[in-house]
């Protein structure tokens, strides 16, 4: 009976994914911090970031494409589960709009870049 309420369902939910959540709704800029949290996306931006900001053509390339590969297979395919789903409906996982707004500023980011370092060395 118990199990069939929302609260002891979401409060199940919310365990599983945030464990220290304290209760309050997660708003966007508090969601990239949470991501944050999780070593491997930490390690894949900041990699991505310190790739993208080389002068070698070669590292700005792999750290481009290391962050947009983790964006299309790690960061969509998170709410395709029913427990993230409920999760982010409970408010223990907040709109991932800025989260995917920085993912996709690094990796356009480096592509810029790339693009200005070959057409320079073209010229």
């Amino acid at each position: 009976m118990l199990a069939s309420l929302p609260g002891a369902a979401s409060a199940e939910v919310c365990d599983k994914v945030r464990p220290y959540w304290d209760g309050s709704h997660t708003n966007m800029f508090e969601e990239v911090i949470g991501q944050l949290t999780n070593p491997f996306a930490a390690l894949i931006v900041v990699l991505s970031i310190l790739f993208v900001l080389q002068r070698k053509l070669i590292f700005l390339l792999f750290g481009t494409l290391l962050i947009c590969v983790y964006a299309l297979f790690f960061t969509d395919p998170l709410f395709l589960d029913d427990v993230n789903w409920a999760a982010k409906q409970e408010g223990c996982i907040g709109n991932q709009e800025v989260w995917w707004a920085t993912l996709a500023g690094i990796g356009l980011f480096g592509l810029i870049r790339a693009s200005r370092k070959m057409l320079r060395g073209w010229a």
